[in-house]
């Protein structure tokens, strides 16, 4: 029965992982180009949209300010569930190992500085400080960190193989911490459900001000014959 239920927590971890990574593509990439009513572009020519207005910019922040308490409220319980962990495996320790786990520190994670980044590299107005993508998360301090630490904890099997060198964790401690990694990412998911980060409203919020081409998604009706 728990081989089977780890089967599907396993299956469930990898399709949040597919899904984060999906959206966090999805807003990053470059505009779609908008529907044109006349020809088609040549494969090599590269539409740009066109750059954002004083205005438009103005109106982007306040609405984005808008939407930054949502934010908050997810790094809170994200930093509640893994200060919880990192609690309760301290008491897993002895005395010789505690000190490792007394001068390690958790990789930070600043949501809303991620989320807003990513939202202004989204809308073409971050500049040369938004981290490229087609590099691994964490490069650079306290950039790009979210969706790593999304995976720590999603795919925590890695995370238990540094935790058992790093400690020298026993074969009995190794089973106590994988249910505690479990626990945790359990958790995750459940946050994720109930608070997720406003995704939503920051695809609407860019539909609104003219960032987002929704028509573009869609294929074209099939020619009657």
């Amino acid at each position: 029965m728990r081989e089977k239920l780890n089967i599907v927590l396993a299956a469930a971890a990898l399709l949040a992982v597919g899904m984060a990574l999906g959206f966090w593509l999805a807003l990053r990439r470059p505009l779609p180009p908008p529907a044109l009513l006349a020809g088609r572009p040549s494969p090599g020519e590269q539409q740009h949209a066109p750059p954002l207005t004083p205005a438009q910019v103005a109106q982007f922040n306040e609405r984005l300010r808008a939407i930054e308490p949502d934010v908050v409220a997810f790094q809170n319980q994200f930093a509640a569930l893994d200060n919880d962990f990192h609690t309760r495996f301290g008491a897993l320790l002895t005395e010789a190992q505690r000190p490792l786990h007394d001068d390690h520190h958790p990789m930070a994670v600043d949501w809303v500085s991620d989320f807003n980044r990513m939202a202004e590299g989204r809308a073409g107005i971050g500049g040369p400080s938004a981290p490229p993508m087609d590099r691994l998360p964490g490069f650079r301090p306290h950039e790009g960190r979210a969706l790593f630490a999304l995976i720590r904890i999603l795919m925590y099997e890695p995370s238990l193989h540094i935790m058992t060198e790093r400690y020298r964790l026993t074969p009995d401690q190794q089973v106590q911490v994988r249910i505690l990694l479990a626990q945790r990412r359990q958790a995750l998911l459940v946050l994720m459900d109930r608070q997720p980060l406003p995704l939503d409203r920051l695809y609407f919020m860019m539909r609104d001000l003219g960032m987002v081409h929704e028509e573009a998604a869609h294929p074209p009706a099939p020619a009657q014959p």
